[in-house]
């Protein structure tokens, strides 16, 4: 199974295991005073679906928008990623800021969707071999997000039932 080109060049390069992330610090004066730190001001709106969820996350790629970036990630991915930044002696933010940083910057054309309780599928065209592929997605708080850790982890797991050592 091959995968989106850009995907495999920003994301291979970033596949590990890990830690998560640590949430960003909050001004509590401020919060305080009724003054929203400017993270906050700046979050994108809630989306409906995996569809939406994959569009607005290529739109804040293409802005270089890293708070909107990490918003649309997966815990598990934004782990994966924190750990190849660090490997490369570089947060995530500088990483997600280079210019082939933001995945999906190049919109994939979309097939349907599959969800089932708080996992879901979207058919993602593979630029490539011109094949569909499922890219998964997970909610958490809610919200859907990309999971590239899942999707890493079932490429693995192809590779292993393609290949099963004796």
């Amino acid at each position: 199974m091959k995968i989106y080109k850009l995907f495999i060049v920003i994301f291979l390069a970033f596949f590990a295991g890990g830690c998560t992330p640590n949430p960003p610090a909050v001004n509590q004066n401020a919060e305080n005073q009724g003054i929203l730190p400017s993270a906050e001001i700046n979050q994108p709106a809630p989306v409906r679906g995996p569809a939406d969820t994959l569009k607005a996350l290529s739109e804040a790629s293409n802005k270089k928008d890293v708070a909107a970036i990490k918003k649309y990630l997966s815990m598990g991915t934004l782990a994966l990623l924190e750990t190849g930044a660090r490997e490369q002696n570089k947060t995530v933010d500088e990483a997600l800021r280079e210019d082939d940083g933001g995945p999906f910057q190049t919109l994939p054309e979309m097939g349907a969707a599959k969800i089932e309780d708080d996992k879901a599928s979207l058919e993602v065209r593979n630029v490539d071999t011109g094949e569909f592929e499922n890219l998964p997605f997970v909610k958490e708080n809610g919200e859907w997000k990309v999971a590239i850790d899942v999707y890493l982890n079932n490429l693995d797991t192809a590779a292993e039932d393609e290949h099963p050592e004796h």
